[in-house]
C-alpha cells in the first residue's frame, strides 16, 4: 500500500504541477516482473503491463510531436529574428534616410535663404541702377537745355550779326543819301519842280479814285441787294428741296423696306427709278444753287475788299500830305539822327560782341568739363554693372545648379522612401504570417497539453480498480518518486521558447511602431 501511495503521490505531484510523468520504462517492468513472481493474480498483473505499453507508446508519439513542434517553433524563432534583423537594419536606414532628408532641408533653407538675399541684392542694384538711370537722363536733360541755349545763343549772336551788317548796310546807304542829298541840293529846284508836278498828279488820282469811290457804294448796295434776294430765293429753294429730299428718302425707305418684305413689283422698280431720277436732279440744281451762293458771297468779299482798299487810298493820301510836310522840316534833324543811332549801335554791337564771346567761352569750357565728368562716370557705371552682371549670373547659375542636384537628391529620397515602405510593407506582412502561425503552434500546444492532461487524469482514475486485485501485496507495488522527476516532459523549454517568441514579436512590433511615428 505504500509503494501504491507513493505512486499515486507521484503522480498527483506531477498533476499539479502540470507536468507529466516520464517514467523509466525498464525499471517498471522489472518491477512488475518481480510482483508478478511474488503476485498470485498474474491477470491484473498484465493488464497493468499492457496499460504501461500503450502509455509508453503514447508519450514517444507525444515526445514526438513535441519535437516537431520544438522545430517549428526554432525556425519560427529563426524567422523572427532574422526579421528583428532587417528591421533593425531598415530603421537604421531610416533614421540615416531621415538625417539626410533634415540635411537636404536644413541645406534647401539655407539655398532659399542664399536665393532670398541674392534676389534682394539684384532688386537693391537694380534700384541703384535706376537712380542711376533717373539721374543720367536728368543729366541727359539738363545736356539738351544747355544746347538749346546754347543754339538760342547762337541764334541771337546771328541775329545781332545779321542786325550789325544791316545797321552797316543802313549807314552805307544813309551815305549814300547824304551823298545823294549833297549832291541834290544843287538841283533842288528841279526836285520842287517834280514834287509839285507828282504833287498835280496824286490830286488827279485822288480825284479819280474819289469818283470811284463815290460809284463803288451803289455797286456795292445793288450787289448786296441782289446777294439777299439770291440768298433768300436759294434758301427757299434749298428748303424745297429739303424737304422734298426728305419725302423721296422716306419713299426710298419704304420702297426698300418693300423690296426687303418680298412684295415688290414693276411699278414699285419704277417709282423708284423715277424718284432717284428726281432726287438727282434735285441734287445737282441744290450743287448749282449753292455755286451762285458762293459766287455771291466772293462779290461781296471783293465788295469789302473795295471798301477797304479806298480807307488804304485815303489813309496814303494823308500821309503823302503829311510827309510832304514833314519832308521839309526833317531834313536837318535827319543827319544829326543817323549820327546818334550809328554811335548807339556801334556801342551795343560791341558790347553785346563781349558778352556772346565771354558766354561762349564759359559755355566751351563748362561743356568739356560736363563731357568729360559724363565720359568717366559712364566708363565707370558700365564696368561697375558688367561685373555686377557676371557675379549675379554665376551666383544664379550656382544656385540653379545647386536647386537641380537638390531635386535629383529629393527625387532618390522619394524612391528610397517609397522602396522602405515597400520593404516595411513585406515585413509587416512577414510578421502578421508569424503571428497567424504563432497562434496556431500556441493553439496546437494548448490543445495537447489538455488532451495530455486529460489523458493522465484518465490514468490516474484507473487506479482504484487495480488496488483489490492484490490487497495483501499492495504495498509492494510502489514507484520510486526519482522515477516521477524523470517522467516529467519537457515542456518548460517549449513554453520559454513560445515566450521569447511572443516578447521578439511584441518588441518587433514597437520597433515598427517607433520607425512609422519617426516617419511622420
Amino acid at each position: 500500500m505504500e509503494d501504491v501511495g507513493d505512486l499515486t503521490q507521484s503522480s498527483e505531484t506531477a498533476s499539479e504541477y502540470g507536468r507529466p510523468p516520464c517514467p523509466n520504462y525498464e525499471a517498471i517492468l522489472r518491477l512488475i516482473e518481480r510482483l508478478s513472481l511474488e503476485c498470485k493474480d498474474s491477470g491484473s498483473l498484465l493488464k497493468i503491463q499492457n496499460a504501461i505499453h500503450s502509455y509508453k507508446r503514447l508519450i514517444q508519439l507525444k515526445t514526438g510531436h513535441c519535437k516537431v513542434l520544438l522545430e517549428k517553433l526554432q525556425t519560427v524563432e529563426n524567422e523572427v529574428n532574422g526579421l528583428r534583423k532587417k528591421l533593425a537594419d531598415a530603421a537604421r536606414e531610416q533614421l540615416q534616410q531621415g538625417q539626410e532628408l533634415c540635411n537636404v532641408r536644413f541645406t534647401l533653407k539655407q539655398e532659399e535663404e542664399k536665393r532670398k538675399n541674392v534676389v534682394w541684392v539684384y532688386d537693391k542694384m537694380k534700384e541703384q541702377l535706376r537712380e542711376k538711370e533717373d539721374q543720367y537722363n536728368k543729366e541727359v536733360k539738363m545736356k539738351q537745355k544747355l544746347e538749346i541755349r546754347v543754339r538760342e545763343l547762337d541764334m541771337d549772336l546771328k541775329t545781332v550779326r545779321h542786325n550789325l551788317n544791316t545797321v552797316l548796310e543802313e549807314r552805307n546807304c544813309i551815305e549814300r543819301q547824304l551823298f545823294q542829298e549833297q549832291n541834290t541840293r544843287i538841283i533842288q529846284d528841279e526836285i520842287l519842280a517834280n514834287h509839285l508836278h507828282k504833287q498835280k498828279e496824286l490830286k488827279m488820282a485822288q480825284e479819280k479814285i474819289s469818283s470811284q469811290l463815290q460809284e463803288a457804294p451803289d455797286q456795292h448796295t445793288q450787289c448786296t441787294e441782289k446777294m439777299r434776294d439770291c440768298i433768300q430765293k436759294l434758301g427757299l429753294e434749298n428748303h424745297k428741296l429739303k424737304e422734298t429730299a426728305r419725302k423721296q428718302a422716306e419713299k426710298i425707305e419704304q420702297l426698300k423696306k418693300n423690296l426687303l418684305s418680298g412684295v415688290l413689283s414693276d411699278d414699285l422698280t419704277e417709282k423708284l427709278e423715277s424718284a432717284s431720277a428726281k432726287y438727282l436732279h434735285l441734287y445737282e440744281q441744290n450743287q448749282l444753287l449753292r455755286r451762285e451762293l458762293l459766287s455771291m458771297r466772293t462779290i461781296q468779299r471783293k465788295c469789302e475788299k473795295l471798301k477797304k482798299h479806298k480807307k488804304k487810298l485815303e489813309q496814303e493820301v494823308v500821309s503823302l500830305r503829311s510827309h510832304m510836310k514833314r519832308n521839309m522840316i526833317e531834313c536837318g534833324q535827319i543827319e544829326q539822327y543817323k549820327w546818334e543811332i550809328e554811335e548807339k549801335t556801334k556801342q551795343e554791337l560791341v558790347g553785346k560782341l563781349k558778352q556772346v564771346n565771354l558766354f561762349l567761352q564759359t559755355q566751351a569750357a563748362y561743356e568739356d568739363k560736363l563731357e568729360k565728368l559724363r565720359q568717366k562716370q559712364n566708363a565707370s557705371v558700365r564696368t561697375q554693372m558688367e561685373l555686377r552682371i557676371k557675379d549675379l549670373e554665376s551666383e544664379f547659375s550656382k544656385m540653379k545648379s545647386q536647386v537641380d542636384c537638390n531635386q535629383i537628391e529629393m527625387e532618390n529620397y522619394k524612391q528610397l522612401y517609397l522602396a522602405e515602405v515597400k520593404i516595411r510593407k513585406s515585413l509587416s506582412n512577414k510578421l502578421s504570417k508569424t503571428d497567424e502561425r504563432l497562434a496556431e503552434v500556441k493553439t496546437k500546444l494548448l490543445l495537447e497539453r489538455k488532451q495530455y492532461r486529460a489523458s493522465q487524469y484518465s490514468m490516474v482514475d484507473t487506479r482504484p480498480a487495480l488496488e483489490p486485485t492484490c490487497p495483501r501485496d499492495s504495498n509492494k507495488f510502489f514507484i520510486p518518486r526519482s522515477f516521477s522527476d524523470e517522467i516529467m516532459l519537457p515542456k518548460s523549454d517549449l513554453w520559454h521558447s513560445i515566450e521569447t517568441m511572443e516578447n521578439c514579436k511584441t518588441k518587433a512590433s514597437d520597433q515598427l511602431c517607433i520607425c512609422l511615428s519617426s516617419l511622420h
